[in-house]
């Protein structure tokens, strides 16, 4: 009798030494893991959310300094101190307006003209520099200029990077987010299941240690 009972406390002994080894070697393992993917996962899309919200600014800019630009043309031409014919921008103003009126009703032709015309405009604004404080690191600043405030290299995977206009860039960003958050949505719903999984097994190492009742059943 008092051997069956020193083996079944071995036996008892030997599950509970077994459940903490899983505990510790695999599941709190794997949980780091599955923290390190969400960790990376946050950081990537909080830098696309800040891109995301700095380009708002960078379009006022661009539209302050290209209207600051008509207007100092406009002025030249007046002075007649600017002559020959008018920048391409500011002629793909008028054909834009005067398209996008004659073509309002005819329906959908007036639309894609429209939308020719305003791609037409973006395409032939001139590029506007942009100056800028640049981090080279250990909180060191340096001035840079970008030769357009309109046009962005973004990174698109594997260290490539694509020129992009603020249009282009806030759509790809918008979609790149949308995926990231799945992402991010995917690894916490990962980290949370394996947190139940260890929660459930020491909960019930605790109660098979501290129950004498339950030590009657043969668990090995």
């Amino acid at each position: 009798m008092t051997a069956t009972a020193d083996r079944e406390g071995m036996d008892l002994q030997q599950l509970v030494l077994r459940s903490e080894s899983v505990v510790d070697d695999v599941l709190r393992q794997q949980l780091k893991e599955v923290q390190r993917q969400q960790d990376k996962v946050f950081h990537e899309l909080l830098s696309v959310q800040r891109l995301l919200d700095y380009l708002p600014l960078l379009e006022h800019q661009q539209k302050e300094q290209l209207s600051a630009l008509r207007r100092h043309r406009k002025a030249l031409r007046e002075l007649r101190l600017l002559t020959g014919p008018r920048q391409a921008s500011s002629d793909s103003e008028d054909e834009g307006g005067g398209e996008g009126s004659d073509a309002k009703g005819d329906g959908k032709q007036g639309k894609t003209a429209e939308r020719s015309a305003k791609s037409k405009k973006k395409a032939d604004q001139p590029p506007v520099p942009v100056d800028a404080l640049v981090n080279i690191g250990c909180n060191t600043y340096l001035k840079a200029r970008g030769d357009d405030v309109g046009k962005l290299l973004v990174k698109v995977g594997f260290q490539f990077y694509l020129e992009m206009t603020l249009e282009e860039a806030a759509d790809f960003l918008t979609k790149k987010e949308a995926i990231l958050l799945k992402k991010y949505d995917h690894w916490s719903a990962k980290c949370a299941d394996i947190k139940a999984q260890i929660q459930v097994l020491l909960q019930a190492i605790a109660a098979v240690v501290e129950e004498p009742a339950l030590r009657e059943f043969p668990y090995a």
